[in-house]
């Protein structure tokens, strides 16, 4: 709500390059104490952080909506509201878009431990090292977009962005079923989220635009 809908794209593309630096360094952060102090030492150093983020948040953080609604999250206005954002056409595209995208990573995301370390041997140690490319390429292509996007328009970088999603996954979807490796898989893991990167910040911005 500090943004004009070109600004929110670019705001999000810078958003989204420094996203990237914690599920780089977690799963390289994580395989460690796993071998030092057992899995659920993951759990209480995610408990601690989350207790730093609510003080970071409580006191760093100002409320930037100037017009605020008392009423906003009762059931009846929350309702109406995703109502009114359902009807209309250009948040409906871009909110599939976005969340298709979404689902693609997250797909990657949630499967690469079990192919990785269970199918293909990885270590957990080694693991981490292997996911950071993927979502390091994520933040490339998320800066390069918020550079761009002023000049080019979002629609044109989504588009360049599903072309080279869509192909990855494709590439992937082959290597499934003519032999699985560890770097085919990162790889065409990679190209997903290069792609990525150019699609989620401009369609998050487009869709809320209206």
């Amino acid at each position: 709500d500090t943004h004009s809908a070109a600004g929110t794209a670019q705001a999000f593309g810078y958003i989204s390059t420094a996203m990237v630096v914690v599920p780089i360094a977690s799963p390289i952060v994580g395989g460690q104490i796993d071998a030092w102090a057992g899995w659920p030492g993951n759990f209480v150093l995610m408990g601690l952080m989350g207790a730093t983020a609510l003080v970071v948040l409580l006191i760093w953080l100002p409320e930037t909506n100037m017009k605020r609604d008392p009423h906003a999250a009762r059931l009846a206005r929350l309702t109406g509201n995703y109502l009114a954002l359902m009807s209309d056409r250009l948040y409906r595209t871009f909110m599939l878009v976005s969340g298709f995208t979404f689902a693609a990573i997250f797909t990657y995301s949630s499967s690469a431990p079990i192919i990785l370390i269970g199918l293909l041997g990885v270590s957990p140690q080694h693991y981490g090292y292997l996911v950071a490319p993927p979502i390091a390429l994520f933040g490339v292509s998320a800066f390069i977009s918020a550079r761009l996007t002023a000049r080019l328009g979002p629609i044109r970088l989504i588009a360049w962005g599903a072309l080279i999603t869509a192909g990855a996954g494709l590439a992937m979807a082959a290597f499934a079923f003519t032999g699985v490796t560890v770097w085919g898989v990162v790889v065409a893991a990679s190209l997903v989220n290069f792609g990525a990167g150019f699609i989620i910040p401009n369609a998050q911005a487009a869709a809320i635009a209206p």
